[in-house]
């Protein structure tokens, strides 16, 4: 199933989404993956929306791999409803998906959400949230992002996608700096 999965992303054969779909519920989670994989090489789905209602799917591999797909496919997802997903979901790995597919959608209003992964979420979580900002390119954004800074401590892996993304966002390139920031956006 796990190479049938894979075999129809090659394939990107439009008569594969149905089936694609089914597997983003596949309890094998390498399965659903790859099904959001290949999802993700189609060149464009009739059915997107429709994984969006997967991510209130009670199964965590589910929304996983629904999240992926939401990343991937075009046309994405209602991005409202991916930003709504994060703001509920729990998990850890679902939520680093989320926050890529928020950064590839450009969904101006997945500001709060991803600030808030930003504040709350793992460090895994904090590092895809600051990169989905920057993907934003929202000024309202950067204060946060600059608070986050603070918070950061001694991680400086996240020091730089934060500061990665305010440069993005501003097109300043100031570097791990707090206070430099501070002084740049005043």
């Amino acid at each position: 199933r796990l190479q049938a999965a894979f075999d129809l992303g090659v394939l990107a054969d439009a008569r594969a989404e149905d089936a694609l779909l089914r597997a983003l519920q596949e309890d094998d989670e390498s399965i659903a993956l790859a099904a959001a994989e290949s999802l993700g090489k189609m060149s464009a789905l009739i059915k997107s929306a429709q994984i969006a209602t997967l991510l209130k799917d009670p199964a965590p591999a589910t929304r996983r791999a629904a999240a992926r797909a939401c990343g991937l496919v075009r046309p994405a997802p209602p991005a409202a409803a991916i930003a709504d997903a994060l703001i509920n979901e729990k998990m850890a790995p679902v939520q680093v998906e989320l926050c890529v597919a928020l950064g590839r959608a450009r969904f101006a209003g997945a500001v709060t959400p991803l600030l808030a992964a930003l504040s709350n979420g793992t460090p895994a979580v904090q590092r895809k949230a600051a990169w989905a900002l920057g993907q934003l390119g929202d000024k309202s954004a950067c204060t946060g992002l600059v608070e986050s800074l603070s918070r950061a401590g001694n991680d400086k892996d996240l020091r730089e996608e934060i500061a990665a993304a305010l440069s993005a966002i501003t097109g300043k390139a100031i570097g791990p700096d707090e206070s430099k920031w501070r002084e740049a956006l005043k």
